[in-house]
């Protein structure tokens, strides 16, 4: 914790994991009053989760192979294919970090942020503007899917964007 930069513009902690509710005991995790009423728990789509860190609340978005996120093939290699990021911790592999942000960047979100365009930079070498060109992206993330066989798939949780707007076809709910 003390070597992470948070961005700003992104206070939350995103995890995949193979069960919700082991994660949820493990972490302690606590489902937001805000959210009670939306939440997985009360049969609905709600992932978020306050899990108290140094005192501090911390907002972690639990997904779980099957809740539609990503394809669940996807879900389930990203797991497989983790590396050890420091003892006991790991993280998706390079290239799944990567599709899996172009993804949630044009898919799950209407545009590009900034702090994806810093991302696309840093982990891929793209420039500037083919890390804000959506079409681009779009085209890199189609390439990576067919080789892998994944789908674009629309989330249960209605809180996640669904921003698919072309080749509808590639498309399974």
């Amino acid at each position: 914790p003390d070597e992470v930069n948070v961005d700003p513009n992104h206070l939350d902690v995103d995890i995949l994991v193979n069960d919700y509710y082991a994660l949820k005991r493990i972490v302690d995790g606590d489902s937001p009053q805000e959210f009670f009423w939306d939440h997985c728990e009360n049969g609905f789509y709600r992932v978020v989760n306050y899990v108290l860190i140094d005192g501090k609340r911390i907002s972690f978005d639990v997904r779980s192979i099957g809740d539609n996120y990503l394809d669940e093939k996807w879900q389930k290699d990203i797991l497989e294919r983790r590396v050890e990021f420091r003892s006991g911790i790991y993280v998706p592999s390079e290239e799944d970090h990567l599709y899996s942000l172009i993804y949630h960047a044009v898919i799950q979100k209407a545009k590009v942020s900034e702090t994806f365009v810093k991302v696309f930079r840093d982990i891929a070498n793209y420039t500037v503007e083919q890390a804000k060109d959506r079409d681009f992206l779009r085209a890199k993330l189609d390439a990576f899917l067919d080789k892998h066989g994944y789908s674009m798939v629309k989330p249960h949780d209605k809180s996640v964007g669904y921003f698919i707007n072309a080749d509808l076809k590639r498309s399974k709910s």
